[in-house]
C-alpha cells in the first residue's frame, strides 16, 4: 500500500469512530433524560447507584480529559543492539492517554525510529524504538519518567470533591 491509500484507510476509520461516538452520545443523552422510574433494571443491578449528573457537574466532567493524568502500570527500557534502545510503556487506558504519551515522548527529543500504541482491556502499550548507545538506557529511563512526571504536575487537579456539587 501507498502512503495515500494509508492515509485515506486511517481517515475513513476515523471518521467511523466519530460517527460510533456520536451515536453512542445521543444515546448517553436519551438514556439521561429518561426518569430513572421508568429505566427496567435486572434483579442483580443496584438501582440506587444511578446518580444524576447536574450540569456543573457535566461541565466538570468536560474540563476533565485535560486534567487527566498518565498512570504508568510499567516501564521497561532494554538494550536490543546496533544503537537500539526499545521502551516498553503500560498505562491505564483514560481519555486522551495515546496523545499525552506521543506528546511526551515528543517533547523529550529522543531519535525515535518507529512507534506503536495498542490499547486493549483498558490498557495502552506503547512500544518505541530508540536510536541510543547502551550506555545510554538508563537516561532514556529517567528521561521517560521525569518528561512524564512533569506533564502529570502540570495537569495535576487542585479540586476539591466538594467543587463538584
Amino acid at each position: 500500500m501507498d502512503k495515500a491509500s494509508i492515509i485515506k484507510d486511517a481517515i475513513s476509520y476515523i471518521q467511523g469512530l466519530q460517527y460510533e461516538e456520536s451515536k453512542l452520545e445521543a444515546e448517553i443523552r436519551e438514556l439521561e433524560s429518561t426518569p430513572k422510574s421508568s429505566l427496567s433494571f435486572s434483579k442483580d443491578f443496584d438501582r440506587d447507584l444511578l446518580v444524576p449528573v447536574t450540569s456543573k457537574k457535566m461541565k466538570q466532567l468536560d474540563s476533565g480529559p485535560s486534567r487527566s493524568l498518565i498512570e504508568v502500570l510499567d516501564l521497561k527500557v532494554t538494550f536490543m543492539g546496533e544503537r537500539t534502545v526499545v521502551v516498553n510503556v503500560t498505562c491505564n487506558k483514560r481519555t486522551d492517554t495515546m496523545v499525552k504519551l506521543c506528546e511526551v515522548f515528543e517533547s523529550l527529543n529522543l531519535k525515535i525510529i518507529t512507534s506503536n500504541l495498542n490499547s486493549f482491556s483498558g490498557m495502552i502499550f506503547n512500544t518505541v524504538f530508540i536510536e541510543a548507545e547502551e550506555e545510554e538506557q538508563e537516561v532514556v529511563r529517567l528521561k521517560i519518567e521525569t518528561g512524564i512526571g512533569a506533564y502529570n504536575e502540570t495537569q495535576s487537579p487542585t479540586l476539591s470533591i466538594d467543587s463538584l456539587y
